[in-house]
């Protein structure tokens, strides 16, 4: 799992990644309250609306770390960009994977998307 910007926010983000990620394996995303999720990661609820906002600005700030921890040689041509970036995400598949079940993958599309 990629590291947060800062040591003590990132790493409090990281904890309620992880632990939407496990919750997601046996509960919807839109069925998940803020709640469970505070409290699955031992993480005030106080902190959450105060530095993540929501559940998809929470799935938005793991698909950044994701990208921004794939750092490519430069210059690539697009096609050796995109093999280069699809190797990196196999790093990260079951946690996309679960993303995908459960209706987010187009945040991943923006996040792609931005890099150009």
């Amino acid at each position: 799992m990629p590291k947060g910007k800062n040591s003590g926010t990132g790493d409090l983000r990281m904890f309620l990644v992880q632990a939407l990620l496990e919750l997601m394996r046996k509960t919807p995303f839109p069925s998940l309250s803020v709640k469970d999720l505070t409290h699955k990661a031992g993480v005030s609820r106080d902190f959450f609306y105060e530095h993540i906002k929501s559940k998809e600005a929470l799935v938005s700030y793991y698909l950044s770390a994701i990208c921004e921890c794939f750092e490519p040689p430069n210059p690539l041509s697009y096609k050796d960009w995109l093999e280069q970036f699809m190797a990196h995400l196999q790093g990260y598949a079951d946690a996309l994977l679960e993303l995908h079940k459960n209706g987010l993958t187009y945040l991943l599309h923006a996040h792609i998307k931005s890099r150009f």
